[in-house]
């Protein structure tokens, strides 16, 4: 896979790491005028048939989400 690489709203720029179940990349927002970035984990293919991985991976992200902690980072400087 080349880098960097549209996805959607964002641009993947590199595979962190990859798993058994689903692989994380650095990316950033791909927005208009507006930059950000972030860390998306995506599902691996062959899991994406599986509904109930997809409910669990859904609830991980919602959960993630609501997280507010001085030792969980939202954002990082260029």
């Amino acid at each position: 896979m080349a880098f960097p690489r549209p996805y959607g709203r964002y641009v993947l720029e590199e595979r962190i790491a990859m798993g058994g179940m689903a692989e994380i990349f650095r990316a950033r927002t791909a927005t208009e005028g507006f930059s950000k970035r972030v860390c998306i984990k995506r599902v691996l293919p062959n899991f994406l048939e599986d509904t109930e991985f997809v409910t669990m991976f859904r609830d991980e992200a919602r959960t993630a989400a609501k997280l507010q902690h001085a030792n969980v980072v939202h954002s990082v400087g260029p």
